[in-house]
């Protein structure tokens, strides 16, 4: 049984009974950790995100704050419990069947040295596939990072990567769309055995931002060369070339199958 947390506000009972429901329904056992409120940031942690007036040194609103500041909380509990590794969870998330199997099998064949592997997210560009796992899935690198930490698995070196203090001026789950920020190795499960979607109210408040891109436009250089760094040369050619054969049977011929394509390190491309 792999060593699972859920982040969970003290008032969210409803979210709690419903990712109770989910875990018993695959067999996966979980500790509860309280999320922390982004007005109440703990003491090790409000340097790197509030100011000695206690107002926020970035864009961030409250409900990122408290949202980042609970992954944290966590990724301190994986180093403190001399963890190897740990399942993350969101309260709001739906679990598929075989979860269980397909983190152990991922862990299994994981490269050594690896910090973080998505289980959630919406994926939309090709994905490359270092290894294949039960029920249809693969352990993988995507070329473009999707954001959404609803589920995933983080080492203990990957944890220890995230608690090193700085400012904190992203949210998290754009975090993991700059791993080289922080020297973070990041793979993937595709297609995601944890779904995210919009059947709870959101506990982040997004109404009237602005626009916000966090660095992201202005990191499409040093996207590429992660990509083709942990791919390799050859392998994020053969996505980008799949990548853009979709678009033109979208665009131009007016036809999709809405299938993500899947290119092994050592096969021609499925799909």
């Amino acid at each position: 049984m792999p060593p699972a947390f859920v982040i969970n506000l003290d008032r969210s009972a409803d979210r709690l009974a419903f990712i109770k429901e989910q875990a018993g329904a695959v067999g996966l056992e979980f500790a509860r950790i309280a999320a922390v409120d982004g007005t109440a940031v703990p003491s090790w942690l409000r340097s790197q995100f509030l100011d000695d007036d206690g107002k926020p040194v970035s864009s961030l609103i409250a409900s990122e704050i408290g949202c980042y500041a609970s992954h944290l909380v966590v990724h301190r509990r994986i180093v403190q419990d001399d963890l190897p590794w740990a399942l993350v969870l969101e309260d709001d998330v739906h679990l598929e069947q075989g979860l269980v199997a397909t983190v152990e099998a991922a862990i299994a064949v994981a490269p050594a040295g690896w910090d973080y592997i998505h289980l959630s997210g919406l994926v939309r560009r090709t994905v490359f596939s270092l290894s294949a796992l039960p029920n249809g899935r693969h352990l993988a690198r995507h070329t473009r990072i999707p954001t959404n930490t609803g589920g995933y698995l983080i080492s203990r070196s990957g944890a220890e990567k995230m608690l090193v203090p700085g400012t904190r001026i992203r949210p998290i789950d754009q975090e993991f769309r700059f791993p080289w920020v922080r020297d973070l190795d990041v793979l993937a499960v595709y297609p995601s055995p944890v779904i995210w979607s919009d059947h709870m109210p959101t506990t982040i408040d997004w109404r009237g931002l602005p626009k916000r891109d966090f660095g992201v436009r202005r990191s499409k250089l040093r996207e590429r060369v992660y990509a083709i760094r942990k791919l390799g040369l050859l392998g994020y050619g053969q996505c980008a070339l799949a990548d853009l054969r979709r678009t033109v049977e979208r665009r131009l011929l007016g036809r999709s199958s809405g299938a993500v394509t899947v290119v092994c390190s050592s096969a021609a491309p499925l799909h």
